[in-house]
């Protein structure tokens, strides 16, 4: 093996000689550094750190550049002035964009830990010295704002090599290229001295900690060693070691909620090598920089190290999870904007995920599937030149436009007539797992396949199971509709059977079969209940609008369609079916209720697989989003990922299945768009968003774990100040459990407290199904027992760990579920619920009222929202169980709004999202006339109202259907007594329907003490008890 010296001998570029031997030419930094294939290849870096890497450079670069022209500037200018983008001019006279000292040194720094392949101070100070004397790695190509401190450290560096070299009798041109290793460790390095604490220390350097992110340690005392050099003070040396631990703890994963914790030096006392820091740094270890009122509270942008550091942390701690918010509010401070905001800037991505957020981007809401289906149709059928589908189920016959005469609008004619005009059309399917609904995915690769005559649809499902004996416990879970990689539609909503529904919530869709008067033994009662609107206007509005939504696009289909194709397809349908399809919402499979069936024959799709006439169906409720440019790439950039892995693992050798590339387009032509005009019916809010996402070595073939969405709950939970919305599907998660892992109930509980600490009023809603969604018990008992363990039952739970707290959790947070009723064939229908027991198993049946919440959605502040596939639950947090996408938005327009009866800026697209679903919650979307205000969600008065409704609502279901779950009963034996008393639906039919006009919208109750007192794990004797636990959680 050569030597260290041999081998630098052997590699000229480690010398990195910047001067030639006469001292007349000098070389550009492109023209000595290291060359590509002397680089350690990126693949033994995660892709994680190589992003976080480039986060944390570019944002230095990016701070740097935006306070580089209104350096040195005071408060009360930048007050009076402040800056709101990238501009050129001002101090320096430099274009826009171009960086000054701070990433000249940061990248002086760089370039020597990458050619030394370490730690070598004396070449790290030669680098210096040349950008002073020569320019190297300025944006100009001479040095500029170089500090007194630095300048002076360099030009005491400079004295010491002509001495060295004269008494080592060494060249002077030679003396930058020591490499000696008993020179250099003779060489004093350290040129400067005690009282010397200037923030040039800190701006340059990131380079440090992320080169030596692996060892913590070293990156720590390495961190502080570098500042040293040149600023002798210890408190430079201990703010360098200080940041330089939040650098390396951020490389590697840690959340901002751990960065900014109180404890952090604490819990990391190992890197610090046992030595304590100074006081004036310890005093912002403990959170001096965490003062919302920023300026006003004493932050300063200063050139001292201590103001500089606390400056850039309060920046990072109040940015909002922001980078534009967090680099502006650092240059708005003033004075040495540049490098406050620089340092800001070595903060990564937000959130570890795979891409940044992206700014000036496009994006609209739906709620439930009728919007949503009906945009989806319109913008595949504007499709040019490939369409990516993602579902975990996907019904190839589902009808994504109705009601309609004919299969024009079905899912698979779609896909086959543009696949016929040349658009690639590519498919991913999640394979069947165990424990799952049987999705019978295999029929739809089938076919979707078969629709195109050229093989321009293509499919596949994966995991695609080969072995019976291998068991798969994880599933694809995203849902996503990408065209042309310019427009992407994320949610929860996949195009299968049973996720289409609108605002009217239908139990019912029998047409003029339905008897739609009450039997009674004294009268017939012939008002028509559906939540106080008739059920004839609720179709006839439902008809006559999707009738014109109908023609409208059947006029764009077939203006791209081929005549002789739209006849063939018209002609196939019987008279029956037609008149079947102007009558009902819902045909063959279509109609369905999660708690009474599985889905069964999906190949016979317009066959009923449940009585209509005896069982109500399950509404089904949802929330997705559409995005545009820079985003939607994004989201094709998952897909693609995700494609190439399953080709190359199933499909290694198959040129049917060729391997995806990203496309490139115009950025700013991205943000302009107006192809949404084809399919939205309003103009969409302009955001900044980004997207992330659960995966790991099975979904998507990487070799780490992205968790991203659960970073991106806990942070955003962290920044909320008035209020937080969650509507999901489920809610699993328990504080240092040994089962359940995810930490969103710790967010939750830390949040709450910081908010009682402080007296603040502060809100959470959390809107979830009241049962979950199986039709076999044992797996409802499962996931129920699991929720009840994560809100109220036993001593780890959100409630009782803030009851011993001290802290009343209905005073801050409270659970919700969604109710509705309706008369089917001249009997209320409602949730009949029939449970009997034997030990600890539970059997329900008929859930008929119960609005399924599949949605995965979090609105904070009406500032930003994050929404996608994602559950509360380990399955879809921990990144290496089920794969998952959600994007995040935070609103760029805003309009006043009202929070904590104070008048505010909101967000447009949060706020007009939030509105809406709590309109639709208290039944007031249609006609309001008590004038009840949504605006403030945290105000006592409406508080207690949505309260006060949910409660009212609960009481009167139970009084008139003795509906279950219910608080009312906490153990078996209550269970059986209020299942014997009798129901006011039988006993008086008229006096339950004046009950029932009391109904105010949707919104219920939570059952949160439903059977608290019984254990309800499935037996062990079960199919579902022998399951793996973490299958339920």
């Amino acid at each position: 093996m050569p030597s260290a010296h041999e081998e630098r001998k052997e590699k000229p570029w480690l010398e990195c000689h910047f001067n030639d031997i006469n001292q007349t030419s000098i070389k550009k930094p492109h023209e000595f550094g290291i060359s590509q294939q002397d680089c350690a290849p990126l693949s033994t870096i995660s892709d994680d750190v190589v992003d976080r890497t480039r986060g944390s450079i570019f944002g230095l670069a990016v701070g740097d550049a935006l306070g580089a022209h209104v350096e040195f500037r005071p408060h009360n200018y930048m007050v009076a002035n402040p800056v709101k983008d990238l501009v050129g001019g001002g101090t320096w006279g430099l274009e826009k964009g171009q960086f000054t000292d701070d990433t000249s040194m940061a990248l002086c720094l760089a370039n020597s830990l990458i050619a030394c392949q370490g730690f070598v101070a004396y070449d790290q100070l030669v680098r210096y010295k040349w950008w002073y004397r020569h320019g190297y790695m300025s944006s100009t190509g001479h040095c500029f704002d170089i500090g007194a401190n630095t300048r002076e450290s360099i030009e005491e560096f400079e004295k010491r090599q002509s001495n060295f070299a004269r008494e080592h009798n060494i060249a002077l041109n030679q003396i930058d290229q020591l490499s000696d290793l008993n020179l250099l460790h003779e060489f004093k390095v350290e040129c400067s001295h005690a009282g010397v604490a200037g923030n040039g220390a800190l701006m340059r350097l990131a380079p440090v900690p992320i080169f030596f992110f692996r060892h913590p340690k070293m990156a720590v005392e390495y961190s502080g060693f570098s500042g040293k050099i040149t600023h002798g003070d210890d408190k430079a040396y201990d703010a360098c070691r200080y940041y330089g631990a939040l650098i390396v703890a951020a490389i590697n994963g840690e959340q901002k909620n751990e960065l900014t914790s109180k404890s952090f030096y604490d819990n990391h006392s190992e890197w610090f090598g046992g030595r304590t820091l100074h006081p004036d740094i310890m005093v912002i270890v403990q959170g001096s920089y965490q003062k919302p009122g920023g300026y006003q509270d004493g932050i300063r942008g200063k050139g001292y190290i201590v103001n500089a550091l606390e400056a850039a942390l309060w920046a990072f701690w109040s940015d909002e999870n922001s980078f534009e918010n967090g680099v502006l509010n650092a240059v708005n401070l003033g004075d040495d904007t540049d490098t406050t905001a620089a340092i800001y800037g070595t903060t990564i991505y937000r959130f570890n995920s795979y891409v940044p957020p992206r700014e000036n981007q496009l994006v609209h809401w739906f709620i439930n599937g009728k919007s949503y289906m009906e945009a989806v149709a319109k913008a595949l059928l504007k499709a040019k030149e490939e369409v990516f589908i993602a579902d975990r189920w996907l019904s190839p016959e589902l009808m994504l436009i109705r009601p309609t005469e004919d299969d024009t609008f079905r899912l698979d004619n779609i896909l086959g007539r543009i696949a016929d005009a040349g658009v690639r059309v590519y498919v991913l399917l999640s394979g069947e797992t165990q424990f799952a609904i049987p999705f019978n995915n295999s029929y739809a690769e089938k076919v979707l396949m078969s629709k195109s005559k050229n093989g321009f649809i293509k499919v596949i499902r994966h995991p695609n199971r080969k072995s019976l004996f291998r068991l798969h416990l994880w599933s694809h879970h995203e849902k996503m509709v990408i065209i042309d990689q310019k427009i992407a539609f994320v949610g929860g909503i996949d195009l299968c059977f049973g996720r289409w529904d609108d605002e009217h919530m239908r139990l019912v869709d029998l047409g003029a079969e339905n008897i739609t008067t009450l039997e009674s033994s004294d009268e017939t009662i012939a008002e028509n209940i559906v939540a106080n609107i008739s059920l004839e206007a609720a179709q006839q509005a439902t008809t006559q609008t999707g009738e014109k939504s109908t023609k409208n696009l059947r006029k764009i289909y077939e203006d791209n369609a081929d005549t002789e194709i739209v006849d063939k397809q018209k002609s196939s349908i019987t008279d029956s079916a037609i008149i079947d399809r102007k009558q009902r919402m819902f045909i063959g499979k279509d109609y369905s209720n999660l708690y009474e069936k599985d889905f069964e024959a999906l190949d016979r799709y317009d066959e009923d697989y449940i009585d209509r006439k005896t069982i109500p169906r399950t509404p089904w409720h949802d929330e997705a989003l559409v995005v545009f440019g820079q985003t939607a790439r994004d989201v094709a950039r998952h897909f693609i990922q995700r494609w190439n892995n399953h080709k190359l693992e199933h499909f290694p050798k198959d040129d049917f299945y060729p391997s995806l590339l990203l496309k490139s387009y115009n950025d700013e032509e991205d943000s302009t768009v107006c192809n949404w005009k084809d399919f939205l019916k309003s103009k969409p809010f302009h955001v900044q968003s980004q997207c992330v996402r659960s995966v790991g070595p099975w979904s998507v073939g990487m070799k780490t774990v992205e968790f991203s969405i659960q970073n991106a709950y806990i942070q955003m939970i962290d920044v909320a100040k008035y209020y937080i919305y969650i509507e999901n599907q489920c809610f699993i998660s328990i504080a240092q459990d040994s089962t359940v892992h995810n930490q969103l109930a710790e967010a939750l509980f830390k949040r709450i407290h910081r908010a009682h600490i402080l007296n603040e009023k502060f809100r959470i809603y959390i809107v979830l199904p009241l049962l979950p969604g199986f039709q076999s018990i044992n797996a409802v008992q499962a996931v129920l027992y699991f929720i009840m363990r994560s809100i109220t039952k036993g001593d780890s739970s959100l409630f009782k760990r803030l009851e011993r707290a001290g802290i009343s959790p209905m005073d801050y947070i409270s659970f919700f579920g969604m109710r509705t009723h309706d008369i089917l064939m001249s009997h209320l229908v409602s949730k009949r619920f029939n449970l009997s027991y034997d030990v600890d198993i539970l059997c329900l049946s008929q859930v008929s009222e119960v609005i399924f919440v599949n949605s995965k959605l979090m609105i904070i502040d009406d500032r930003i929202a994050i929404c996608g596939s994602a559950n509360i639950n380990d399955r879809s947090l921990l990144g290496q169980r089920d794969s998952e996408l959600c994007v995040i938005i935070n609103d760029l327009e805003e309009e006043e709004g009202r929070l904590n009866g104070q008048t505010v800026r909101v967000g447009k697209c949060c706020f007009s999202w939030r509105k809406k679903l709590f309109e639709m919650l208290l039944g007031i979307q249609f006609e309001n006339p008590y004038n009840i205000d949504v605006t403030d969600p945290i105000s006592d008065e409406f508080y207690f109202y949505f309260r006060h409704v949910a409660r009212t609502n609960t009481l009167i279901y139970e009084e008139v259907f003795s509906t279950m779950p219910t608080d009312c009963e906490k153990n078996f034996d209550q269970v059986s007594e209020y299942m014997k008393k009798p129901k006011m639906k039988d006993t008086d039919p008229r006096g339950a329907q004046q009950k029932l006009k009391d109904i105010q919208g949707l919104v219920v109750e939570y059952p949160i003490h439903f059977l608290e007192e019984e254990n309800y794990l499935p037996s062990l004797r079960t199919r579902e008890g022998m399951a793996p636990t973490v299958v339920w959680t």
